[in-house]
């Protein structure tokens, strides 16, 4: 080090460093702490995300601890920069926290490219706590994409506000283009297109919500999408008040499982499915739609098992084309809860 001693001013094995050639304001390096003396600081080249500055000739800034800024503006650091190898000294999984009170507002959408295990969650006070960090993206000039997940091996998004998607045109808030991913309780709202979209296999979204997206009113986009993959599962999410008149809840275009899921108050149907796909859906609520509240347009084996459509602007439950399926101890709605067109058109 340049001056002063290290082991007294509280650096320690085990921390983490980041690692800054003269001038640069993002870093292109970090590493574990592994040892530190009175006049050394060594950080591992294994332990680690990034290339480290090593340069004979180039001065280098070294920070340890403290809270990085976080994606702003165009810049994305740390998502799809920090990766599994950055693990502390148990071998634990990386995790990135977002604290909600942070400003995290970017000018273009941010990609989450890096390989996992890793887990980016935010918090409120303490880590972990159930606090949801916000991203917000633009709210004018051309649509964006706020955040892209093309991880391709086990990335976890949990505990996120995640908005924002420009002035014109149907924008994304998430878009998942990569297998294994989870996203747990994030919530997307506002979207002028589509809150989620799914466009991979082996995704999970765990309570999680779209409310209030396709503010542009365009066919054939809403709250949560299945646009592709397979071996995908949606697990007590909910997607509410989608309000434009083509609007949608769940659009499943790809085989998926669909667990004690919720579509109310969306403009168009409340869950509907597309193509030559397989879907089980299983103990789910359709209420108050615009649409039907389950629209089966699919040609593959689709079950509709324990699930209640009620008071929708259209059928309960209505098919298409030529369907082959099952629907087993569902209910419909009576009296005031009825749905307007009648419980069934298969």
């Amino acid at each position: 080090v340049a001056s002063g001693d290290p082991a007294t001013a509280g650096v320690a094995v085990g921390d983490f460093a980041s690692v800054y050639p003269d001038a640069a304001t993002v870093t292109p390096f970090v590493g574990r702490i592994t040892a530190v003396s009175s006049t050394t600081i060594t950080v591992s080249l294994s332990a680690k995300s990034g290339t480290a500055p090593i340069n004979g000739t180039t001065n280098t800034t070294i920070r340890v601890g403290g809270a990085w800024e976080g994606p702003n503006a165009s810049e994305a650091f740390p998502l799809g920069f920090i990766g599994a190898a950055t693990t502390n000294t148990t071998g634990n999984t990386p995790r990135i926290n977002f604290k909600n009170s942070a400003s995290y507002v970017i000018t273009a959408g941010v990609t989450s490219n890096a390989l996992g295990p890793l887990v980016i969650q935010g918090f409120t006070a303490s880590y972990g706590d159930g606090g949801k960090a916000i991203l917000q993206g633009p709210t004018t000039g051309a649509s964006v994409t706020t955040l892209t997940i093309n991880s391709s091996v086990s990335q976890a998004i949990i505990d996120f506000i995640i908005t924002g998607t420009g002035g014109t045109g149907p924008g994304y808030c998430v878009i998942i283009t990569n297998q294994y991913v989870l996203l747990s309780r994030v919530v997307t709202r506002s979207a002028r297109g589509r809150g989620i979209v799914i466009n991979s296999s082996n995704i999970t979204l765990h309570e999680c919500e779209a409310h209030g997206c396709n503010t542009s009113n365009s066919a054939g986009y809403g709250g949560i999408s299945v646009a592709g993959g397979v071996s995908n599962t949606i697990i007590r999410c909910i997607a509410n008040n989608n309000i434009g008149s083509n609007a949608f809840g769940f659009l499943v275009a790809a085989s998926t499982t669909v667990i004690q899921c919720v579509a109310s108050g969306n403009g168009s149907h409340g869950f509907s499915t597309s193509g030559a796909v397989k879907v089980l859906f299983s103990g789910c609520d359709s209420h108050s739609n615009g649409g039907s509240g389950f629209l089966l347009q699919s040609n593959r084996y689709t079950v509709v098992e324990n699930c209640n459509a009620i008071a929708n602007a259209r059928y309960g439950f209505q098919a298409t084309s030529t369907p082959c399926g099952l629907i087993s101890n569902c209910g419909i709605g009576s009296g005031t809860q009825a749905n307007a067109s009648g419980g069934y058109s298969l």
